[in-house]
């Protein structure tokens, strides 16, 4: 088929499948700012390998922080140029307030537990924060719980994808980063 060109199907149609949107209207066009998904408005607050950085102050995700409203309703990032290609950039959206002495760190480079962290309920990952904005395209899997096994631990879009976590005293991922995004309230 073709509009320019003839094609041998005069009947045709295109569909736009809606399950990809998780139930949300699509974004309006504009909506979202063009140059959400580069680091420019991100400040990084761990880094390893090739992405450490001079410029990392990990106060930016400690509690109490600007960045880290104990009310939720957060982002916070990992990247690692060498994960998968799902695994490069992925947006943590925090959905419900933490508890008191909720360790952000430590739930990212210590241990990926479930405890107040359960996905679909207390946060959502997305591949990119325009997906994160949007609220489409989030993550359909997380596990959790493998003591000193860091984020992600098997989280994937659809389905367990292994070897994708970070770690500090168990391998994993030698490069890798994370940041907290400056429009945190």
């Amino acid at each position: 088929t073709s509009l320019t060109r003839g094609g041998r199907q005069p009947d045709y149609a295109y569909y736009v499948w809606d399950g990809n949107l998780n139930g949300n209207p699509a974004p309006a066009p504009g909506n979202i700012p063009a140059d959400v998904d580069e680091l420019t408005e991100w400040q990084q607050v761990f880094g390893m390998g090739t992405e450490a950085s001079d410029n990392t102050d990990l106060t930016l995700w400690g509690s109490g922080s600007a960045y880290i409203p104990d009310t939720g309703n957060f982002y916070i990032r990992r990247t690692c140029p060498g994960c998968s290609a799902a695994h490069q950039d992925i947006v943590y959206k925090r959905l419900t307030p933490l508890p008191a002495e909720f360790d952000v760190a430590e739930l990212f480079v210590g241990t990926w537990s479930s405890i107040d962290n359960e996905l679909g309920v207390d946060f959502e990952l997305y591949s990119s924060m325009s997906y994160a904005m949007a609220g489409i395209l989030s993550w359909n899997f997380c596990n959790y719980d493998d003591h000193d096994i860091g984020f992600p631990r098997d989280c994937g879009p659809s389905r367990g994808a292994p070897h994708q976590w970070t770690s500090l005293t168990r391998g994993g991922k030698p490069d890798y980063a994370y940041y907290v995004w400056n429009g945190n309230p």
